[in-house]
C-alpha cells in the first residue's frame, strides 16, 4: 500500500510538472508582444540657433542690450536658456526641451525629446511662455519674462535615436519692444510715471515701475492699424494719450516720445498738497486745521483758493467725512459719495469759502479735473 501510494504520488507530481510547463508555454505564446512605436521613443536633437538676420532689429532674446545711440536692441543667448518643441505636423507638444550650450548671438541647442516624430515633420521651437499683461518697464524684465521667440525647422531624418533638420533654427521675436518717453506739452520737461497702462483694442498691458521714471520699456504683441491709448500716473498727476491707426511689427524696436494730456491731479495725502502743479492758499491753510497726516477740516468762515499752473481746472471733487448744514456757495454735496463738488467755467483758480453756515470735516482727498 505504501508502494502503491508512492507511485500515485509520483504520478500526480509528474502531472503537475507537465501541466505547469504547458501552462507556462501557453502564456508565452498567447500574449501580444510589445510593439516598438515612434510615439514611445526618445531622441536627441542638436541644432545651431541664432536670432535672425544680423542686420535686423529683431535679434532679441533673453539678454537684451541697448546700443550706445539708444536706437537698437541687440540680443544674446544665455547658457542654460531652455527651448520647447511643438510638432506642427502632428499637432502635439514633444516632451523634453533643448538647452543653450553657450552664451552669444548664436548658440547650439541640444536636448532629449520624446513623442511621435518622422521625417518631413515641421517643428516649432519656442523660447519662453510670456505673460505681457503685467510688466515692470525695464529691458531686464522683458528679457526674463516677455521675450518670446519662435523658429521653424523641418525634420530631415529620424534614425539611431537622433533627429536631424534641414537647416539651422532662426528665431524671430513675436512682440515689439517700445520705449515710451513722456514729455510735457512743449517737450521741454520729462514727465515721470510710476504706472502706465497701454490699451490696444481689447487688450491692456500694465506697467508698474519700482520708482517713477520718464522712460518705460514695454513688450507688446505685434498689431496693425489699431487705436492705442496710454494712461499714465505718477501717483498725483494723471495723463492720457490716444492715437489712431497705429501699427507695431513683431520683432521691431520703437522709440516714441509721447506728450500726453494732463487729465487730473489727485491729492490723497498731506504730502501731495502743492504737488502736480496746483497750489493751495488761504486763511485756513495751516497746521492747526490738519488732523493727522491725511485729513484736513475747514471751519465755518474759512476760505481756500486752488491755483493751477498746469492748465485750467474744470471740476474739483473734495472727498470728506461730512459737512455741517449747507454746501458752500457754488459747490454741491453728494451724500452718497461724500463728495463736495465744484463745476464751472474752466479756470486756473477755484475758490472755496465755507461761510457762516458751512463746515467741512475730515477731508481725505481732493481731485482736480483739468480742461483739455
Amino acid at each position: 500500500m505504501k508502494k502503491f501510494s508512492a507511485s500515485i504520488l509520483s504520478l500526480v507530481t509528474l502531472l503537475i510538472v507537465v501541466l505547469s510547463a504547458c501552462s507556462s508555454d501557453d502564456t508565452i505564446t498567447g500574449e501580444p508582444q510589445p510593439i516598438n512605436s515612434d510615439a514611445a521613443k526618445s531622441y536627441t536633437l542638436t541644432i545651431s540657433a541664432n536670432k535672425g538676420d544680423s542686420n535686423s532689429k529683431s535679434r532679441m532674446t533673453r539678454a537684451l542690450e541697448l546700443s550706445s545711440d539708444g536706437m537698437e536692441i541687440s540680443a544674446t543667448w544665455n547658457e542654460g536658456d531652455e527651448v520647447t518643441v511643438y510638432n506642427v505636423t502632428r499637432n502635439a507638444d514633444l516632451e523634453g526641451s533643448l538647452v543653450a550650450q553657450g552664451d552669444g548671438a548664436s548658440t547650439v541647442l541640444t536636448g532629449t525629446l520624446s513623442g511621435e516624430i518622422a521625417e518631413g515633420d515641421v517643428l516649432t521651437l519656442k523660447f519662453l511662455n510670456p505673460d505681457y499683461s503685467m510688466q515692470e518697464g525695464t529691458l531686464e524684465y522683458i528679457a526674463a519674462n516677455c521675450d518670446y521667440a519662435e523658429a521653424t525647422v523641418t525634420v530631415a531624418s529620424v534614425a539611431n535615436g537622433k533627429i536631424t533638420t534641414t537647416g539651422d533654427a532662426v528665431f524671430e521675436n513675436q512682440q515689439a519692444i517700445v520705449k515710451f518717453t513722456f514729455k510735457n506739452s512743449d517737450g521741454t520737461e520729462t514727465l515721470s510715471a510710476s504706472q502706465l497702462v497701454v490699451t490696444v483694442g481689447n487688450n491692456s498691458y500694465t506697467v508698474t515701475t519700482a520708482s517713477a521714471t520718464g522712460e518705460l520699456y514695454v513688450a507688446i504683441p505685434g498689431f496693425s492699424g489699431q487705436d492705442i491709448t496710454l494712461t499714465a500716473t505718477d501717483g498725483v498727476s494723471n495723463y492720457s494719450y490716444t492715437k489712431s491707426n497705429v501699427s507695431f511689427a513683431a520683432g521691431e524696436y520703437y522709440t516714441i516720445e509721447v506728450r500726453p494730456e494732463l487729465v487730473s491731479v489727485i491729492w490723497t495725502d498731506i504730502d501731495d498738497y502743492e504737488n502736480g502743479g496746483i497750489s493751495i492758499s488761504g486763511a485756513s491753510y495751516g497746521a492747526s486745521y490738519y488732523d493727522g497726516k491725511i485729513n484736513m477740516s475747514l471751519r465755518r468762515g474759512s476760505g481756500l483758493t486752488f491755483t493751477s499752473n498746469v492748465g485750467s481746472i474744470s471740476r474739483v471733487e473734495i472727498t470728506c467725512d461730512h459737512i455741517d448744514f449747507a454746501a458752500p456757495s457754488g459747490w454741491s454735496w453728494n451724500s452718497d459719495s461724500h463728495k463736495l463738488i465744484w463745476t464751472g467755467t474752466p479756470s486756473a483758480s477755484v475758490s472755496l469759502y465755507t461761510g457762516a453756515t458751512s463746515a467741512i470735516f475730515d477731508i481725505t482727498s481732493i481731485e482736480f479735473t483739468m480742461d483739455n
